[in-house]
């Protein structure tokens, strides 16, 4: 938009020929185009969250546990995986990936709050699976690790469907 005002600013200014409306053009079209520049070299946290999602989406679809494994936190907990001591993500996440045949994972809701270097997500899943498409709701804690990039602390399953799932259900492997 301030690109069109820069644009009709300037070119009004040479129509009428006022050098002060075609100053107020140049102006406004070097401050767009800074601030388009901004927004290109800046990369914010909402931003890079949102990348993580879409990244942990696109490596549960092709079964790439070693990416979604990138993004936990060493003390990484999950207890409807049977994610509960540092080290066995890896093994846990692979079973049920194997077990369930996913196939894709589309997010259908994403509601983000951050605040520092903690941030929390609802996340509502369409996952694709060789039972079936699969409706689930989690809500996710991360951290954002200076040098890296957000990791996740904890994953909880809220929803099955439309159900509520109770805290301490495990997903059978």
């Amino acid at each position: 938009m301030a690109i069109l005002v820069a644009g009709t600013a300037f070119y009004w200014g040479g129509v009428r020929q006022d050098p002060r409306l075609r100053r107020i053009g140049i102006g406004v079209g070097i401050a767009a185009l800074f601030w388009i520049f901004l927004a290109l070299a800046i990369d914010t946290p909402a931003e890079r969250l949102y990348r993580a999602h879409k990244d942990l989406a696109d490596a549960a679809k092709n079964g790439d546990v070693d990416r979604i494994v990138s993004y936990l936190e060493p003390d990484f907990q999950a207890t409807v995986l049977g994610v509960n001591k540092a080290g066995i993500a890896k093994e846990e996440i692979g079973a049920r990936l194997k077990t369930y045949g996913v196939k894709g994972s589309t997010i259908r809701f994403y509601h983000s709050t951050h605040s520092g270097p903690a941030a929390f997500t609802q996340l509502n899943l369409l996952t694709q699976t060789e039972m079936g498409p699969v409706l689930t709701t989690w809500q996710l804690s991360w951290d954002d690790v200076p040098g890296q990039d957000w990791r996740i602390r904890d994953a909880e399953l809220v929803k099955l469907g439309d159900e509520a799932v109770g805290q301490g259900t495990v997903l059978p492997k």
